[in-house]
């Protein structure tokens, strides 16, 4: 009965979240015949400035087109944004649709659109792309695939060759998972080789539940300032320091670090003065072995969080989630109770059956219709 109770008020919550959304998609549903899906109509009733060649929820400009929660699931849609409609381009937005691969020149073959600098394709359930997807676009500088279900292969090594000029990369939940994360990383690793982008400054590859980098992933990207890596699963790190010499944030909260090995302590002594390092809600073990990486903590000026940071188990027990910068070193022992005096465990498992039961709510109402929770 309580479940019951809590699985109804968690749907409901979920559903209000998400009102906007539906209301969004019921208009562009409105605006299409029935039972056409991704049929390009134009309303006679609503200018929503795409020249007719887009439908609703879709939103143009000259300079952007912006297809929100439209749950397109034909690709063939991206052709109707040419450069004979849209010949001053910059700005692409499709996210919340339903596509499964990304087809060989997106916007057609003979479609070029030299302005284009940003594109949003976030929250597409894309599995596949086509190495050539990304052609026609030589200006492209920010490139999100946030949210996606991606599955690399051999022939993805081009894929981001044609953008020399990409300066932002969000991979942000954008792999399918499970995953081999080896083999992906290593093609990940390939792919950014191939592409050579001098001019790339930001990279989020957090959400991918890694559990290991190659050290040699950054060393194509010159120019990188911002590594995110949160919300992952590492415990270790052990990239190249001479690739991250221009690095002023390196993004690592929210992972597995329990302590802080020797090589990580190097990697950051090799860090630029200026970079900061985030290590926010890891869960640290607080005991006898923890000296040195105490030690370390408190004099590196580099945590730019070590103020937060606390210990999420502890030996003995009353240091349980006390400060890494105040905890007292000597009153730590290596008691084997230890282990069971951990904050981490139980909240780590909470946490995750919350988000995936919200997760999976997520799956379900969009698959199905939820205009009836909202009337």
């Amino acid at each position: 009965m309580i479940s019951e109770i809590c699985n109804r008020w968690i749907l409901t919550l979920y559903t209000i979240t998400f009102q906007w959304d539906v209301l969004q998609i019921t208009a562009a549903s409105a605006s299409v015949a029935s039972g056409s899906g991704n049929r390009l109509t134009s309303s006679s009733q609503v200018d929503n400035g795409c020249k007719g060649v887009l439908p609703l929820p879709c939103k143009c400009t000259a300079v952007a087109v912006e297809c929100i929660n439209g749950q397109f699931t034909d690709t063939d849609i991206f052709l109707q944004i040419s450069k004979i409609h849209f010949p001053f381009l910059e700005s692409v937005n499709f996210q919340g649709n339903n596509f499964v691969h990304l087809p060989t020149n997106v916007f057609g073959p003979a479609s070029n659109h030299p302005r284009l600098i940003a594109l949003n394709l976030s929250a597409n359930y894309f599995v596949n792309m086509d190495p050539d997807a990304f052609q026609g676009m030589p200006d492209l500088r920010f490139l999100d695939l946030t949210d996606n279900e991606i599955i690399l292969d051999a022939a993805a090594v081009r894929l981001l060759q044609p953008l020399k000029s990409l300066q932002s990369l969000r991979l942000r939940k954008a792999f399918r998972f499970p995953m081999n994360v080896t083999q992906q990383l290593g093609l990940l690793q390939s792919i950014l080789e191939r592409a050579k982008l001098c001019e790339l400054q930001h990279l989020d590859l957090s959400w991918n539940y890694l559990d290991w980098l190659p050290p040699r992933l950054t060393c194509s990207l010159p120019a990188l300032k911002q590594l995110i890596l949160a919300d992952n699963n590492l415990h270790v790190l052990d990239l190249e320091p001479a690739c991250l010499q221009k690095l002023v944030r390196l993004d690592l909260s929210r992972n597995a670090f329990v302590r802080i090995d020797v090589n990580f302590m190097r990697l950051v002594s090799q860090l630029p003065e200026s970079c900061a390092v985030s290590l926010y809600q890891n869960p640290f073990h607080c005991d006898c072995k923890a000296v040195a990486y105490l030690e370390w903590l408190r004099a590196s000026a580099k945590i730019d969080d070590v103020e937060l940071l606390k210990c999420y188990s502890a030996s003995p027990s009353h240091l349980l989630l006390q400060s890494l910068k105040k905890v007292p070193i000597a009153e730590l022992s290596c008691s084997t109770a230890a282990n069971a005096n951990s904050a981490s465990p139980l909240l780590k498992d909470t946490l995750f059956t919350v988000f995936a039961t919200l997760f999976l709510l997520g799956y379900v109402a969009k698959a199905t219709n939820l205009q009836n929770f909202i009337n």
